[in-house]
């Protein structure tokens, strides 16, 4: 059964309305401020994990940010895979001021796709995203069951539009995460994303972040392909801030 875009983003606005950022969000960097995350995952069907026969999907990403002041953060993210390779270059405007509980930005900006088996796509992306941070709990509830120092809650939507052929690319992904300590946060990511010509799909990703020091972070998680052909496989990354 195929998801329109509609479906997609309802659904993620159903999760996130049950529930400081760390790599996306509507956060504003402060001016000078850089922050660099470097990621790589590999996964495989589930089905040939458990027979031991599968063959690794990997891909590789870097994604930045650049504060340059009056609420505008520059950012990039390039990623490569086994036949294919992306890059997108974008500006966010946060549209609520700093100390607001709930942030709100829009950004726009373009980039490229290559891939082996199709022409190469020259992308318009527009975008928003909202967030929220929290306080912690001392004692436990029976809705959350864990003790936190605090913590945020974003979703993001975005569409890139393909210059040539007008075709849309779809996606969404909602964050909530824990601080539990200072050094140790804990992570629940969910994606949704939607090609021309392809069903949705679904990833949903937990992960847990160490603070290795003041400015850099090391992850760690599980990413979990949700559908008709289940995948599983793991996630790591690092984080660094200047």
């Amino acid at each position: 059964m195929r998801c329109r875009p509609a479906t997609i983003l309802f659904s993620f606005a159903l999760w996130f309305a049950a529930g400081s950022a760390a790599v996306a969000g509507p956060w504003a960097r402060e001016a000078g401020e850089t922050f660099l995350a470097f990621s790589v995952s590999a996964d495989a069907p589930a089905v040939s994990l458990v027979a031991g026969d599968a063959v690794l999907d990997r891909y590789a990403s870097l994604y930045a940010e650049h504060g340059i002041g009056r609420r505008s953060t520059l950012g990039a993210q390039l990623g490569r895979g086994g036949t294919d390779r992306e890059a997108v270059v974008f500006l966010r405007y946060t549209v609520t001021a700093p100390e607001a509980p709930w942030q709100l930005a829009f950004d726009g900006g373009v980039g490229f796709r290559t891939e082996a088996a199709s022409a190469d796509r020259r992308l318009l992306r527009l975008g928003a995203s909202v967030g929220r941070g929290f306080g912690g709990l001392d004692a436990p509830r029976w809705w959350l069951p864990i003790r936190h120092e605090g913590g945020w809650a974003t979703l993001d939507v975005s569409g890139m539009v393909d210059l040539e052929t007008e075709e849309v690319i779809w996606q969404a992904e909602g964050t909530l995460g824990m601080s539990l300590s200072e050094r140790l946060r804990l992570m629940l990511q969910l994606k949704a994303e939607e090609w021309p010509g392809s069903d949705a799909a679904y990833t949903v990703t937990p992960s847990a972040a160490w603070s290795l020091n003041s400015r850099t972070t090391a992850q760690v998680g599980l990413r979990m392909g949700v559908g008709d052909d289940p995948t599983l496989g793991l996630t790591l990354g690092l984080w660094r801030s200047f």
